[in-house]
């Protein structure tokens, strides 16, 4: 007896299903090379957000990371305590300028080089015009979709 046809469908077949699986594969490999200095993906990445514009707000951060304002919160919470990211002071329910700390100037750079590597690991799996392909695609659809 054939399955029904819903049971046929191949979650391969689907690009929105291949990009998030090949997303999550690369952010596990990431988060794994950023063990070493005690980072996530999710933390260099708001790290280098504030890095490329300091005075973010935690809205802006959110924004920036295609996430909530609470987890961005909770993301802030914990790069405060880390000491690698320093908040401007001001009325608690004004948006508060994100800045880097030496210490998390140096972390974001030093998170910089691992990242690379990481991702370069991974792709060096792809012949370089396909790299340039797919990046070129991913920024067009970013654009497309609003977000780019």
């Amino acid at each position: 007896m054939a399955p029904p046809p819903a049971m046929r469908i191949d979650p391969d077949s689907h690009l929105t299903y291949l990009m998030a699986k090949v997303g999550h594969l690369l952010e596990r490999r990431v988060d794994s090379a950023l063990a070493d200095i005690g980072l996530t993906l999710r933390q260099f990445s708001a790290l280098a957000h504030i890095a490329s514009r300091p005075g973010l707000s935690g809205a802006d951060l959110a924004r920036a990371l295609l996430t909530s304002p609470q987890a961005v919160n909770t993301l802030v919470q914990r790069l405060l305590a880390a000491g690698l990211i320093e908040r401007a002071d001001g009325p608690s329910r004004q948006p508060r300028a994100l800045t880097l700390s030496p210490a998390g100037l140096s972390t974001v750079e030093r998170a910089a080089r691992i990242a690379t590597r990481a991702e370069a690991t991974a792709l060096k799996l792809i012949d370089p015009d396909g790299v340039a392909t797919t990046r070129q695609a991913l920024q067009s659809l970013l654009r497309v979709l609003g977000a780019g």
